[in-house]
């Protein structure tokens, strides 16, 4: 999930108050995606976990077995056994498909405290940014 600059101008102007907080927060990603991969926007998928757990209908994904590495020069990297070498249980969920849309509807309201359907509707306004949500 991407958080751009348009969709955070669109959550300034549907709640000035709250988005002061947010857009510090955000600023950093915003430079780091920048600087890392010249990417104009902040990288969201935290968020996404809380909205599968609510809405699985929002999402599809895989079952697999993953693990993070803790030393070497892999140290903190997410490991996914996505054809099964490895012969254990799965303890994760690979998230595959994404509504990014109705994702992103529902990561605004609750950070916003404002409907689900005042935000559907601003963010079919700017439908131009859902394209990079994916």
């Amino acid at each position: 999930m991407l958080l751009t600059p348009n969709i955070l101008s669109l959550m300034q102007r549907l709640n000035p108050e709250q988005s002061i907080f947010i857009t510090k927060i955000i600023k950093f990603y915003f430079d780091f995606h920048w600087q890392q991969e010249h990417v104009l926007g902040a990288v969201i998928n935290d968020p996404l976990v809380i909205i599968h757990a609510l809405y699985p209908e929002y999402t599809r994904g895989i079952s697999k077995y993953g693990t993070v590495v803790t030393e070497g020069v892999a140290l903190g990297q997410s490991i996914v056994d996505i054809a099964d070498f490895w012969k254990k249980e799965a303890n994760a969920v690979i998230l595959t498909e994404v509504d990014s849309l109705h994702v992103m509807e529902e990561i605004i309201a609750r950070l916003l405290g404002i409907s689900s359907a005042t935000i559907l509707t601003e963010l079919t306004n700017i439908a131009t940014d859902l394209e990079v949500l994916s």
